[in-house]
């Protein structure tokens, strides 16, 4: 049985569930808010891919993911419905606290499905069409900018100003682009020129977005990628790869600072989303308590929340109402890490964390020849750097790429055993 409760093998019609993944692959670039819930077409494939596993007997769950879902389920639930009201005089709506749990049930099984997926062997399908739709969306989004077609950007750009793709926020867009743009770094089957264009359109898209989250992700994770390639090679090599970026930074750094006026005022006249950005290399302070991001302030009533309750937590649907009500603003944590130690409490949210941080890490210490579990550690990674400054805890490809690493990490033996 391994780590997986296992059902009986039964027909399965791998055809059709690859079509159904492809669906739900693309539809992962796609997300909307909907009588207050933020909804994607990818929900519905996934929980019809679920329907299938199950009728066909196919679906396995990870018996510890299992007993921590519960066991998270159960703590959350008594927070919102008993504690909070006993120790905070605060009684949450009920259709918030479903609302939230319902979110949290939806990551769950985005999670088994990352886990299916890799044991059907259908991750590669996944991460291919996933990365190949967001690169459609943002060459439709740079052409709807430069354009200037009404169409397109009607339903790509926000108020004309921020390229939003198909999302429902500039911010989740652009680190959808980002973690696409990993998997044309790792493919091998690409020519450079075509590789570097591609990267060129991911970048853009990102600086059309205005996200500064966006950026800094890229550039956070084109410094690990640095690191990573000046471990593994010889220390001439590692000495050359180092000093070759880091001497242009220097001169283009140099040139920038002498004509950064008429450069920044000419860009951002064109493209008004730069101008967010630009922030980021003249006032950084600015960048994250101004324009409206306000993450200081976030940031800071997050971390006063996890004080008020550290041990276990806020609960679900409670924490914009006990934020208002103690320290008078409604702003969500924008830091998944602070958002769950804050609901769940220090217990849940460390195991979780460890858990992400060892079974990513491995994977992008230990690269072996199975590319797309590099590529999806390297998403997951690109998520983990962006959750530093966005709430991605109810991220569907951030749960989808979890679970396909962990079901890669637990039975890679077990894997073999389901197509025997």
């Amino acid at each position: 049985m391994g780590y997986f409760i296992r059902q009986t093998r039964d027909k399965f019609n791998s055809g059709l569930f690859a079509s159904i993944i492809i669906l739900m692959a693309v539809s992962l670039n796609q997300s909307g808010i909907i009588f207050g819930v933020n909804l994607s077409a990818a929900d519905f494939f996934c929980f019809l891919t679920l329907l299938i596993l199950i009728s066909t007997q196919k679906l396995l769950v990870s018996r510890v993911s299992l007993l921590y879902f519960t066991a998270l389920t159960a703590h959350s639930l008594f927070v919102s419905f008993f504690y909070v009201p006993a120790a905070f005089n605060f009684f949450p709506p009920m259709t918030s606290i479903l609302i939230n749990y319902l979110k949290l049930a939806v990551s769950f099984f985005y999670y088994i499905l990352g886990n299916c997926i890799v044991l059907l062997k259908q991750e590669e399908t996944l991460i291919k069409y996933y990365s190949y739709a967001a690169l459609f969306i943002g060459c439709l989004g740079i052409i709807a900018m430069l354009s200037g077609n009404k169409p397109l950007s009607s339903i790509l750009v926000y108020e004309g100003v921020r390229l939003t793709g198909l999302m429902n926020d500039p911010n989740y867009f652009s680190l959808v682009q980002a973690s696409a743009l990993t998997y044309f770094c790792r493919v091998k089957d690409i020519n450079g020129f075509l590789r570097f264009l591609i990267c060129i359109i991911f970048l853009a898209a990102v600086l059309a977005s205005g996200s500064k989250t966006g950026l800094i992700t890229i550039l956070v994770y084109a410094l690990i990628q640095l690191v990573e390639v000046s471990l593994k090679n010889r220390l001439k090599v590692s000495f050359i790869i180092w000093l070759l970026p880091a001497s242009i930074i220097t001169v283009v750094a140099v040139y920038i600072s002498a004509f950064s006026g008429n450069l920044i005022h000419d860009l951002t006249a064109r493209l008004p989303a730069l101008g967010r950005i630009s922030v980021i290399f003249t006032d950084f302070g600015s960048a994250v308590s101004g324009m409206g991001s306000g993450r200081d302030l976030a940031w800071i009533v997050a971390l006063k929340l996890i004080k008020l309750s550290p041990v276990m937590g806020i609960g679900l649907g409670t924490y914009s109402g006990l934020a208002e009500i103690f320290f008078g603003t409604d702003v969500i944590a924008h830091n998944t890490y602070l958002q769950l130690y804050s609901e769940w409490g220090i217990i849940y949210a460390t195991i979780l964390f460890a858990y992400i941080f060892c079974t990513a890490g491995k994977a992008v210490l230990q690269r072996r020849s199975e590319r797309n579990i590099s590529i999806a550690a390297d998403m997951l990674v690109v998520f983990s750097i962006g959750s530093l400054a966005v709430s991605l805890n109810n991220a569907r490809m951030f749960w989808i790429f979890l679970g396909i690493l962990s079901a890669d990490k637990m039975c890679a033996g077990d894997k073999e055993k389901l197509n025997d």
